[in-house]
């Protein structure tokens, strides 16, 4: 699709025009992103000037600039791009006419209550899904002792860990275990006030509150609460104000014995940009690591996503999938999924062949099994006047920025990491810059036969090693 917007236009028929370009990006743009990240961030915005060659977005505050730029200036390029036809430069500015905030609605009080004291909702906004039960939850060695903590921490909260800090990669269940605790609490305790949110949706409601002068009753709602859960603390590092506030919540719901708990995808002490103070309060209760399944615990998931979707699913077909995805839960349930799905379509028997010819793009996985360390090893064989400590540096001299581009797109291929992880190893550098060298080294391969070659030597050297 291309689209264009001609200056010449009246004034009117131009900003029709821009509306309803800036409603074609966004709507590629929500396909991108979960449902909770588009609705926390990009309703505000507006598309104030397209350009020859850019395109110019207003933002409502300058927090809102910032962010988006450090966040989501990626996938916003790629749906301009998608929609326009043309790779354009994304330009972010604080706009006074951005859409303002929604109206706010209030609950009404409950008998005997303070009219200013809103009643907090079940849970904090996010939908539970009713699967994520811990009867659900497959157990191995890999979580166990974070199955247990969540556990024993739901039958009684603000009494045996407090705080729950659990922490592992993405895709290894610590949702469905914050999840699995939101179901079983109001299941014993109906009337117990749960929220339950992303820390993105915290950092929204907060800015809000700040907007609209509603403080009070933001602290009345996080701080009445009797659990408190949120999703990906580590989003909140380098928001220092934001920062302070959940302290100060922290602090008031530990004092009157309430239960937090919180996940990321790193411990505490890892948290590049986390204040001291809060690193502080997170190690004092129990931190609880998830790691990778092993294979044993890989089979068992992969059976009982089967089940939970009546599928058939043979011993050496489960079998044959743990084997070839080892990375994450996620990708084990696409799998079973990809496999289910296709032998409906088709009216087929689930057998190994099948299952082989489902997921061909599963079946190079042991290739993905290289380190970080090995990648970056391999690839500064080349460059022998590069050490390691330049490519985890600022230095952004060609010399250097290249070969830590096609480090950083050799991560991405052949290791199970996300981009956030893969940034946080090579300098802390955030999740859009990662995106970018491997959009870049990408888009190189294609006209560059020299570095087409090197890569693949780089390639065949990672996994014959692995092999």
């Amino acid at each position: 699709m291309e689209a264009t917007v001609t200056a010449s236009a009246p004034a009117e028929e131009r900003a029709n025009d821009l509306d309803g370009l800036w409603a074609a990006i966004l709507e590629d743009l929500r396909e991108r992103l979960t449902r909770e990240q588009f609705a926390t961030w990009f309703p505000r915005t507006v598309l104030m000037e397209v350009e020859r060659d850019e395109v110019v977005v207003g933002v409502p505050t300058a927090f809102f600039q910032g962010w988006l730029k450090d966040h989501y200036q990626g996938p916003l390029a790629r749906s301009v791009e998608q929609v326009m036809g043309a790779k354009m430069r994304v330009r972010l500015e604080v706009a006074p006419d951005a859409p303002p905030l929604p109206p706010r609605t209030r609950p009404q009080a409950a008998a005997g209550q303070p009219a200013s004291m809103p009643i907090a909702p079940p849970t904090g906004g996010v939908a539970i899904n009713p699967d994520y039960t811990f009867e659900n939850f497959v157990v191995g060695q890999s979580n166990n002792f974070a199955h247990a903590a969540c556990l024993a921490t739901a039958e009684s909260p603000g009494n045996t860990y407090n705080p729950l800090f659990v922490h592992g990669s993405v895709g290894l269940g610590k949702t469905h275990l914050l999840q699995a605790m939101c179901l079983s609490i109001l299941e014993r305790v109906p009337e117990t006030k749960i929220l339950y949110l992303s820390s993105e949706t915290f950092i929204n409601h907060f800015l809000q509150a700040l907007e609209t002068g509603d403080l009070t009753n933001f602290r009345h709602k996080y701080r009445g609460a009797d659990v408190l859960l949120v999703d990906d603390i580590h989003i909140l590092a380098n928001t220092e104000r934001t920062q302070q506030e959940f302290f100060h919540t922290f602090n008031e719901l530990c004092n009157a014995r309430k239960q937090i708990v919180v996940s990321s995808d790193r411990p505490p002490s890892e948290i590049k940009g986390l204040n001291e103070r809060l690193v502080s309060r997170f190690a004092m209760g129990l931190s609880a690591e998830i790691i990778p399944p092993d294979y044993e615990t890989r089979v068992a998931i992969i059976r009982q996503k089967a089940a939970m979707r009546n599928c058939p699913m043979p011993d050496n077909v489960a079998q044959f999938i743990a084997e070839n995805v080892k990375s994450n839960i996620r990708e084990l349930e696409g799998a079973v999924n990809t496999v289910h799905g296709r032998a409906q379509v088709e009216n087929a028997e689930i057998t190994l062949q099948f299952a082989r010819r489902a997921l061909p793009s599963h079946l190079d996985a042991p290739s993905r099994a290289a380190t970080i360390e090995e990648i970056i090893n391999v690839v500064l064989e080349q460059v022998p006047d590069v050490r390691v400590s330049d490519l985890l540096s600022a230095k952004r001299t060609k010399s250097i920025a290249r070969p830590r581009q096609v480090a950083m797109y050799l991560a991405r291929k052949l290791t199970s990491h996300s981009l956030a992880e893969i940034g946080g190893y090579f300098g802390g550098r955030d999740h859009t810059t990662v995106l970018y060298a491997v959009d870049r080294i990408g888009d190189a391969l294609k006209d560059d036969p020299s570095l087409r070659s090197l890569v693949d030597r780089h390639c065949r050297a990672l996994t014959g090693n692995r092999s």
